[in-house]
């Protein structure tokens, strides 16, 4: 089983964003959880990572196709980005030149007159 320090590894943030980013950006509905089970089978813990807290209000856009495997939507004040190709990606989009790296997501927000990814 998992324990809360392996969900904090980079490895584990790292695809939680780019399932997070994904699941936002491409679903009309859906929703990701993390948890971590017990070798018997019960749930040990969940686990709810900072960004998937970050408030930027309701979708403005349907999904944009930024290139093969990268796509973004915007919201109300901000964005999400998802990459899910094996290099990393510079994009511009919303007037700010963003890198996206390789298999990850980014949650950015406005913030007095720039762009603020997590």
């Amino acid at each position: 089983y998992q324990n809360k320090m392996n969900f904090l590894s980079e490895a584990n943030l790292q695809f939680a964003r780019l399932f997070s980013a994904m699941v936002t950006v491409l679903a009309d509905n859906g929703a990701i959880s993390y948890s971590s089970y017990e070798p018997t089978g019960g749930i040990r813990t969940a686990y709810r990572y900072k960004f998937q807290n970050l408030k930027i209000g309701e979708p403005t856009s349907k999904t944009i196709k930024i290139g093969k495997g990268v796509y973004a939507k915007k919201f109300e004040n901000g964005l999400i980005i998802s990459n899910s190709n094996r290099h990393s990606a510079t994009i511009n989009l919303e007037n700010f030149k963003i890198d996206v790296p390789a298999l990850d997501g980014l949650f950015c927000k406005y913030e007095g007159g720039t762009l603020v990814c997590s």
